[in-house]
Formats: C-alpha cells, structure tokens, sequence
C-alpha cells in the first residue's frame, strides 16, 4: 500500500517537466492589471459615453428620409438594388429570407426587408451597406423619373 505522497515522490524526474509546461501555459495568458482612480475611471467613462451619444445623434442625420415613408417595390426593382437575378430573387423568396406579399399577380417587397436582408448578409451583392442601398434607390428612382 502507497503511504501518502509516495506516488509524487516516485515521480520526481516529471517535476521540472511540469513546471516547464505550466510556465509556457502562463506564458500564454500573460496579462496586466491596471489600476486606476475611480474618479479617473468615471471621468473616461463619462467621455465614452459623449463619444457614443455624438455618434448616434450624427448617425440619425445621415439617413435619408426615405426609410421614414414605406416604400414598396417590385421584382425587377429588387433584382437592379441588389444586383442580383430573378431566380435568386425567388430562391430569397422561397427560402423566406425575404418577405413578401402579392399586390394582385405582383410580388412586391419593402424597402425595410431589402435593408434587413443585407443588414444580415443573406445575400451575396456588391451593395455592403444600408446607405448604399438608399444612394442606389435614390439614384434610380431619379433616373426613371427622368425618362
């Protein structure tokens, strides 16, 4: 029978081997801590918060009107936004990635489900962003008024 202990001292030779493994894993972690004021630390997160509060307030003046009306559009006007094909517009369908409804024998679509669908990157297309979609949109409602 092992007395207690006697396991770890027949073993011995592993000792230097384990240390070695534990100081490279610390190693890997190695971290700092930094210690601050809290009044210093109030102060910077009192500024942070500035920073998003300029950030989101700006960030409502740079969107178009647009979103504010609901803007429906068609098949073919959803196929040129996003670049894309009729048939992958229908597997989109399909698929209920996007929603739909038919207004008489016509798909149509919001503006708002387009935006999502590219907010969440359900669709391959060059458009990567919800403000070039609206400059697009802009664009090409521009460009059929005119004709």
């Amino acid at each position: 029978m092992l007395k207690p202990f006697q396991s770890l001292t027949r073993h011995r030779e592993y000792i230097p081997i384990i240390k070695m493994i534990f100081a490279r894993y610390l190693k890997l972690f190695d971290m700092e801590v930094i210690t601050m004021e809290s009044k210093a630390f109030k102060e910077i997160t009192s500024k942070i918060d500035k920073i998003n509060d300029y950030i989101c307030k700006n960030e409502d003046k740079d969107k178009p009107d647009i979103k504010s009306e609901e803007i429906i559009l068609e098949s073919d006007d959803v196929c040129f936004l996003l670049d894309i094909c009729s048939r992958t517009l229908f597997r989109l369908r399909k698929n209920l990635s996007l929603p739909y409804k038919y207004e008489g024998k016509k798909c149509v679509y919001k503006l708002s489900d387009v935006e999502k669908l590219i907010r969440k990157k359900l669709v391959t297309t060059k458009i990567k962003s919800t403000e070039e979609l609206y400059k697009k949109y802009t664009s090409y409602i521009n460009s059929n008024s005119n004709e």
